[in-house]
């Protein structure tokens, strides 16, 4: 009976003992993968107009300038998402404001325009207008991420 259990308590030993020595290997393979994704990762903080980077806030810049900088020739593919990102949003704000324009106008010559019966038809091109610049500043971001994305794949896989 006590050999048994001495067997039993020896393969028991042995089993926990490589167990140990297979996680220590696995932990050092972890920590060195975890200080990368540390370092050289960036995200983006709440309000998506600042990004970390080695937990030091900085500014993304105006429609993503600093952080395309940022991304240099360390992702392709995030520098292609960060000139969409910036395209959308240049886009967006020139349609949003140009739907303002087109509104102001016809509200402040509407009785030049009431007497040609282009009211409604100003009207409504200038809603038009405006609330496709508010679709795509509000698309924007999503490129954005992704740029990020992409950058983070890109640093982990070197």
């Amino acid at each position: 009976m006590k050999l048994i259990s001495l067997t039993t308590l020896f393969l028991l030993l042995f089993t926990v003992s490589n167990s140990v020595s297979a996680y220590n290997t696995f932990d050092s393979k972890s920590d060195s993968l975890l200080k990368k994704y540390t370092e050289k990762t960036i995200y983006l903080t709440g309000n998506s107009n600042k990004f970390i980077h080695q937990s030091q806030k900085k500014r993304i810049g105006v429609f993503g300038k600093r952080l395309a900088k940022f991304f240099g020739n360390i992702s392709p593919d995030a520098s292609n998402e960060i000139q969409i990102y910036a395209s959308q949003y240049k886009a967006g704000y020139f349609l949003f404001f140009l739907g303002m324009f087109i509104f102001t106008l016809t509200l402040f010559s509407s009785a030049l325009i009431l007497a040609t019966g282009a009211y409604l038809f100003l009207f409504s091109l200038s809603f038009i207008i405006y609330m496709w610049g508010i679709i795509k500043i509000a698309r924007a971001p999503e490129y954005l991420n992704r740029a990020i994305w992409y950058y983070n794949r890109d640093v982990i896989a070197k």
